[in-house]
């Protein structure tokens, strides 16, 4: 039975260890929506942020973006007006408008005092950053704000050290094939431990996630008969086994191919495969296939009604964080759909469709 053993290991600098996470917490007072530049607008030639005279900074921008390729030209326009307000505080009240999360790399407490017309909340982060002297770098739903050399030097250092098990493949010949394919130039370094069949790569979780495509391709046994049964676990990632189980047939492999899942499939994520040799990379593959990650949408899950219905659902989402891998920043309550006297909620995601109907399933064993 192939069973190969994969384990993670996070380097994490020093200097993470004091770093200051930026949580989501609401600062209401603190900007608004405006439907465009109004107030005073101050700007530069350049509609670039200018030093005014009490060392406070001003921004007005009504023609150009001040941000890079990144900036969303349908993003919500803000208006901001700080004196001597904690970084921290500003940032988190900016992670919460855009939907993500900020960690700031900086022990010492810092100050912002600036004004900002008609801004989004991505161009607000960044001439705060500017002001500072800081840069970012942006990983999915995480921003990591720093000091710009010791942030590349920080990004290199998150980067994950995985250790793969092979059975039939030695170590050395497999790091030959990663660095001939050209797998991924994220890769930092592959080093081969003295057992032949333990290797240890250091990359992204998108890097090792094709290396470990790569492994479940090419460490198989050597066949003497391919027409003999082979049976192997198939760990999946984005689906769970009872959709596996049955998408698989699809692929019309015959009854040649057998799948067995185990008890509670509809939340499970493993399955096994008892197929002939000659078909194992084939039925591999498909199941990779499978198992991809899916682009995202947004559906509703769940609908609450009555007293108390928003603080309830919001419960409920705080559970179904904790069952799943999928972070609050992705699940939503609406406002109030009915009367003052007949609250209703909804609770919608925004995920691949193989999460939300996990989701969607576990609401359903949760009740209500």
């Amino acid at each position: 039975m192939n069973n190969k053993r994969t384990s993670y290991t996070k380097n994490i600098p020093p200097k993470l260890s004091h770093a200051i996470i930026v949580f989501s917490l609401s600062l209401p007072l603190i900007f608004g929506f405006l439907p465009g530049g109004q107030g005073n607008e101050v700007a530069s030639a350049n509609n670039e942020w200018i030093p005014s005279s009490d060392e406070s900074y001003i921004y007005n921008d009504s023609v150009n973006s001040y941000t890079s390729a990144a900036f969303d030209e349908n993003s919500p326009r803000i208006t901001l007006n700080m004196q001597g307000v904690d970084m921290q505080d500003l940032l988190s009240a900016l992670a919460i408008k855009m939907g993500v999360n900020i960690i700031l790399l900086e022990t010492e407490p810092l100050t912002v005092t600036f004004k900002a017309d008609n801004v989004t909340p991505r161009q607000a982060m960044e001439i705060v950053i500017h002001t500072k002297g800081l840069t970012y770098i942006q990983n999915g739903d995480t921003i990591i704000v720093g000091q710009p050399n010791a942030l590349h030097e920080e990004y290199f250092d998150e980067m994950f050290l995985t250790r793969f098990d092979t059975e039939h493949i030695e170590a050395e010949k497999l790091k030959n094939m990663i660095g001939e394919l050209g797998i991924d130039s994220r890769i930092k370094s592959i080093i081969s431990d003295d057992h032949q069949n333990i290797i240890w790569v250091q990359g992204t979780p998108q890097a090792l996630n094709k290396v470990q495509e790569l492994i479940a391709n090419v460490d198989i046994e050597p066949q003497t008969n391919y027409y003999e049964n082979r049976t192997f676990i198939f760990k999946l990632k984005n689906i769970v086994a009872k959709d596996a189980q049955e998408r698989l047939q699809n692929f019309d492999f015959g009854a040649e191919v057998k799948i067995m899942s185990f008890n509670n499939n509809e939340f499970g994520q493993e399955i096994m495969v008892t197929c002939p040799g000659y078909l194992e990379n084939a039925v591999r593959n498909a199941l990779l296939k499978l198992d991809a990650q899916r682009d995202k949408i947004k559906a509703p899950v769940m609908t609450i009604t009555g007293e108390n219905a928003h603080n309830r659902l919001n419960r409920i989402r705080l559970l179904l964080k904790e069952l799943t891998d999928v972070s609050l920043s992705d699940m939503h309550i609406s406002n109030n759909l009915g009367t003052n006297d007949n609250r209703k909620y909804v609770l919608w995601v925004e995920e691949s469709p193989d999460k939300i109907q996990l989701i969607k399933d576990l609401i359903g064993e949760i009740g209500e």
